[in-house]
């Protein structure tokens, strides 16, 4: 039932491959072969809490099989999902801690020169890693100081990475540049130039990042820079916080990371400063 049910979600190509991993890594091995009328919540729960993942990932693996049980549902396959109300796994949310100034000032140090430039995009306007490998110059406005993000790069597990839609519908926005991050981006450009397709982050020869090739940069980078559990991702909180530290508002600053005020407010708002400090 999953080849049926998955063969027909509108799921982004990216989306596809990992809940392909998760059903055949995962799913597959504890519950594949069952008849679906056979399965019952002490099951799915058992199976669950056995998943050798973190629990942020369990979490997302038995999501996955109980949307596909609530089409079995409506599919009239089953009575009713086996999966509704049992427990998961908890995860605890951990405080964002964006970069210190001395934490940035390591990563630079630590970073080879043509790689600098992920800082400036994530640090400076808050890229994703996917979103900063498939930006481009056309997408730069130096003029106006701004950079549009409607697009990431997609790395397929086969194939040649290729431009994608990005994240969600949110995700399309326009980012204001402080000037230096504009400076930052022309210096790179005029040292390294643009890649293939005008790519401004590219590896050495040109070629675009590939997910995988960037992550092994990035380790690399924050293991040297003294830093061996940071997150290219938190060069993003690191960008918020700038923003709201700054007196920024709340849907502005929404509207540069590609969030609603209200998913803002629930990851940032320990990150607000109170009207005294202000």
């Amino acid at each position: 039932y999953w080849s049926t049910w998955s063969a027909r979600q509108p799921w982004r190509q990216s989306s596809r491959e990992v809940a392909s991993s998760y059903f055949r890594n995962h799913v597959e091995p504890g519950l594949g072969g069952r008849p679906l009328n056979t399965l019952r919540r002490g099951d799915i729960e058992a199976w669950g809490s056995g998943l050798a993942v973190a629990d942020r990932t369990a979490r997302q693996i038995i999501q996955y099989v109980s949307t596909m049980l609530d089409a079995a549902v409506a599919d009239g396959l089953i009575a009713s999902n086996p999966a509704r109300g049992a427990s998961r796994p908890r995860v605890e949310s951990q405080p964002i801690l964006p970069f210190t100034s001395t934490d940035v000032d390591a990563l630079r140090g630590a970073a080879p020169d043509w790689f600098r430039v992920a800082l400036d995009l994530g640090l400076g306007a808050g890229l994703r890693q996917s979103e900063a490998t498939g930006l481009t110059v056309d997408r730069v406005d130096f003029l106006r100081r701004q950079v549009v993000v409607d697009r990431q790069l997609v790395s397929p597990v086969v194939g040649e990475p290729a431009f994608g839609p990005p994240k969600s519908n949110r995700s399309y926005r326009t980012v204001p540049l402080a000037d230096a991050v504009v400076e930052g981006l022309a210096l790179h450009l005029e040292r390294f130039g643009p890649g293939q397709h005008g790519i401004i982050l590219h590896a050495p020869d040109g070629s675009p990042m590939r997910r995988q090739r960037f992550g092994e940069r990035w380790r690399t980078t924050r293991v040297s820079a003294g830093l061996p559990g940071a997150r290219f991702h938190d060069t993003r909180h690191t960008f918020a916080s700038v923003l709201l530290s700054g007196g920024v508002s709340v849907a502005a600053a929404a509207e540069y990371l590609g969030h609603s005020p209200a998913e803002l407010l629930r990851t940032y708002a320990h990150l607000v400063p109170q009207d005294h400090d202000r």
